[in-house]
């Protein structure tokens, strides 16, 4: 019996669909929960000169105030610690938070923010990041430039981060070129829109430590930042695990959780925080934008002989996810393509703007959408097919990119001649859009614990927080290994304090990690069985056992055990409890290629799309589960489809958001998204994922947006160099419109 590549539902969803699931918002304590609210700054940039919240502590039901009288003086943050826990001194953001009210009621807690009283002297503001790096520009952190703090994080004035890869000879190769064009992309930031806002729940005592419930993709990311902000021993901070609706990204990094425990810690109460949704797209935490500058020379004969590309991804006030964005977007600088000459400056800068999480691919989809729309327009200048073109510089197995990196895997000829298969099968296969991709899986160390009950249960101990399916693969992969059904196997997830370590779940890589410590420590589990059975089948050669169906078999002797058999026999007359753990990495991460196919129509009279048709062609490895695969690369295509025609964070000239609903913001309805074709390749298997897997997660929403803009170009020869692809810009590019 194997139930790997069958498509299990998740085995949490009946609760999730009948309502029983828990989530921070239903959680029931025994004392009463405080409603916990935050005031946020209504200025981009100044000084705080006082705050009087007096007259707020008299509104009846109002139990605490916190401002940054109640922090220590010192930051946090997800990658570089430049991250005030609250607004100390000064603000940044329009939504900087600068203090927080917990109130018996909702209407006490409003009722409050309202009367606390914030003097301001308003600074300059920049809003852009070209401007930010322009001498004279206003400092967004000028606090850790004047505290000394700035040189030793690597930041210079407001350039927050910055990367240069160089291979070759860029002159050389220019020079080399038949066709060379440039040109500049602008993508906006976008929210995860993820269906529960950010919601946590904070219990402060003063003797067992803190215990958090929380939205989150990483409980343990959670309990490191809230240890290290209130100088608690790491194991007084107590993460539950919680069901989580949706992430994406955007639930790793803190969010309210230091704010509960604060405002707690001060009421003598538990205080519950709950993100409104327009909070959420006022103040949340988007995909970071992007200016990027492309420069591309290609040879008649298809070569593409030098590229030359310029980021810059507009951190906002904090930055957060920014050196590893920085990293990820230069790591794929020359996408799924070998370049002699190729130079690649990535600079992650400063403004007074809210400032950005990871999401789905982080770093990615931005750059991707400039990449490939230049490799598009070059090849069509060169009088090349866009995929022989791709074909002529793939990458092959053992390349090495130009970050130094080797590329695993030879599949992305395979992927090519998928997608030239289906254009060749399609009437309008001139209008087709193109755009491919390249993603790295990366290995990160993981825990596990497998522990066999007297009943033949196996509980399976782990420390995930489930966004996409994980309990449901590894309960399949220990189906598999013991040849046990689903029903058998328990996915229990403990506390931060007694959990195994997991990494967040993030990065397509919790089936990769989490899955192939799971897949170990069930093969010890299972060597350990057949070794005590082997004695009780009186053999003491293991070699000779049969393992099937929970049961072990002497077929000399025709005598077996079952495994709940064994577990007894172990920890009554051996005196041994029957488990088995895994703590490790894997050796080498996977790499993973993509491409898109886009069919569009184009109303000329208006520039409104119709974008009909993806096609998402994906190298996989091996396929777990095709019903959870099929989910991920749908929805990550809905929010590629998103980003590319409609959804934007529209700022106003104070750097305010303007868009904080889901119909000002555009974020596309089951009537909007385009038919999906999933096509999957399998075969060629990673050296370490479980049974050759390789991740799904981020690649699919990366070559989206390139995909459709080729589409329209092909279609109407109008060329939109800023993303969403919107009636506006699609309709003035149709007045001005150049065929490259």
């Amino acid at each position: 019996m194997t139930l790997i590549g069958k498509s299990i539902p998740r085995i949490e969803s009946r609760d999730k669909v009948t309502g029983k699931a828990l989530f921070t918002g239903d959680i029931v304590l025994p004392e009463k929960i405080l409603i916990g609210k935050i005031l946020y700054s209504p200025v981009p940039h100044a000084k705080i000169l006082s705050i009087d919240y007096s007259e707020a502590l008299k509104v009846e039901g109002v139990k605490a105030i916190i401002t940054s009288e109640d922090f220590p003086p010192k930051r946090t943050g997800l990658m570089i610690e430049d991250e005030m826990t609250i607004a100390r001194g000064k603000v940044r953001y329009i939504g900087d938070r600068v203090a927080a009210v917990a109130a018996v009621s909702e209407d006490a807690a409003r009722e409050a923010l309202r009367k606390i009283k914030v003097e301001y002297d308003e600074l300059p503001s920049v809003f852009d990041p070209i401007e930010a790096l322009k001498e004279g520009a206003p400092l967004v952190q000028d606090d850790l430039i004047s505290e000394g703090t700035a040189k030793k994080l690597g930041i210079d004035g407001n350039l927050c981060s910055s990367m240069e890869l160089i291979q070759g000879d860029l002159d050389k190769g220019f020079a080399e070129a038949d066709v060379v064009l440039e040109d500049t992309f602008r993508t906006p930031k976008i929210h995860h829109a993820f269906i529960e806002p950010h919601v946590t729940l904070a219990n402060w005592d003063p003797e067992k430590g803190v215990m958090i419930w929380t939205s989150s993709q990483g409980y343990f990311v959670i309990q490191q930042k809230i240890s290290a902000i209130f100088s608690l021993p790491i194991s007084k901070v107590k993460v539950f695990a919680i069901e989580t609706g949706g992430g994406f990204g955007g639930k790793i990094p803190l969010f309210a959780e230091h704010l509960a425990c604060a405002l707690s810690k001060k009421a003598k109460a538990p205080v519950r925080i709950y993100i409104d949704r327009d909070e959420e797209l006022r103040f949340g935490k988007p995909r970071f934008s992007s200016v990027i500058n492309v420069k591309i020379g290609v040879k008649k004969d298809g070569t593409i002989t030098a590229l030359h590309s310029k980021l810059y991804y507009e951190l906002g006030a904090w930055a957060d996810f920014g050196p590893i964005l920085m990293y990820a977007a230069t790591n794929n600088g020359c996408g799924p393509y070998k370049i002699a000459n190729a130079k690649l400056e990535g600079n992650a800068v400063y403004t007074n703007k809210i400032s950005g999480a990871s999401f789905r691919a982080p770093g990615v989809p931005q750059y991707c959408f400039a990449l490939e729309s230049m490799i598009n327009r070059a090849s069509a200048a060169a009088g090349v097919d866009s995929l022989l073109l791709r074909k002529k510089n793939a990458v092959r197995d053992g390349d090495v990119r130009i970050s130094g990196e080797p590329v695993r895997g030879d599949s992305f000829i395979k992927v090519l001649d998928k997608a030239e298969e289906i254009i060749n099968s399609k009437p309008n296969k001139d209008e087709i859009g193109i755009a491919a991709c390249i993603w790295e899986t990366r290995a990160a160390p993981s825990s596990i614990l497998l522990r066999l009950c007297d009943d033949g249960r196996v509980a399976v101990y782990t420390g995930i927080s489930d966004l996409t399916g994980s309990r449901t693969i590894f309960a399949q992969i220990v189906s598999d290994v013991l040849d046990i059904d689903m029903e058998s196997i328990e996915i229990i997830s403990p506390d931060t304090s007694t959990a195994p370590v997991t990494p967040p779940t993030s990065g397509s890589s919790m089936a990769f990690n989490v899955g192939y410590v799971v897949k170990s420590a069930a093969e010890a589990l299972k060597a350990d069985i057949i070794k005590i059975a082997a004695g009780r089948l009186e053999t003491e050669d293991v070699s000779k056992i049969i393992f099937e169906k929970g049961k072990a078999l002497n077929p000399e002797s025709g005598k077996s055990i079952s495994i709940a058999e064994v577990a007894q026999y172990s920890r009554r007359k051996l005196g041994k409890v029957m488990f088995a753990q895994n703590s490790s990495v894997a050796q080498n991460s996977a790499t993973l290629f993509g491409l898109q196919l886009a069919e569009v129509d184009v109303d000329s009279e208006t520039g409104k799309l119709d974008v009909k048709k993806i096609t998402s062609i994906h190298d996989i490895g091996k396929v777990l589960n095709p019903l959870l695969l099929y989910g991920q690369v749908e929805g990550a295509v809905i929010q590629g489809f998103g980003f590319a025609v409609s959804e934007e964070i529209v700022f106003d000239d104070k750097g305010r958001v303007l868009t904080d609903n889901f119909s000002d913001y555009g974020t596309p309805t089951i009537k909007d998204v385009p038919e999906i074709d999933v096509v999957m390749i399998e075969g060629e298997l990673s050296k370490d994922g479980p049974y050759g897997i390789k991740g799904i997660g981020e690649p699919p929403v990366v070559p989206t947006a390139p995909a459709i803009a080729d589409a329209v170009r092909k279609k109407t020869g109008a060329v939109v160099n800023e993303l969403p692809l919107s009636p506006e810009r699609v309709f003035k590019a149709l007045k001005n419109k150049s065929y490259i």
